[in-house]
């Protein structure tokens, strides 16, 4: 089973309009695309000096070629979005597991 993460690192005047993409763009095009258990979470900061929130999108699959695919085509198209959307205000990065 491969857990992949995409963390989108977002000014905190933009993580109720980032948070809502995640669910209604991201996540959803994830699980329409094939991925299992698709979640998306905030990401709690201890740093109180941080002028950002975070979200990552957490999903699954049992094989890398559905994530190649992902990242080839929608994922990648999606990542984009976000960077012209908010014109760099959002740092989008994916870890694999």
């Amino acid at each position: 089973m491969f857990i992949i993460n995409t963390t989108f690192a977002a000014e905190k005047t933009l993580a109720s309009e980032v948070k809502l993409w995640c669910s209604a763009t991201y996540a959803d095009a994830a699980e329409a695309f094939g991925f299992t258990d698709v979640s998306v979470c905030r990401i709690i900061s201890f740093d109180e000096t941080v002028d950002a929130e975070s979200f990552a999108v957490r999903m699954q699959c049992a094989d890398t070629r559905l994530i190649d695919q992902w990242f080839n085509s929608t994922g990648n198209s999606l990542l984009n979005e976000c960077q012209n959307k908010w014109n760099g205000r959002v740092l989008p990065f994916t870890t694999y597991m």
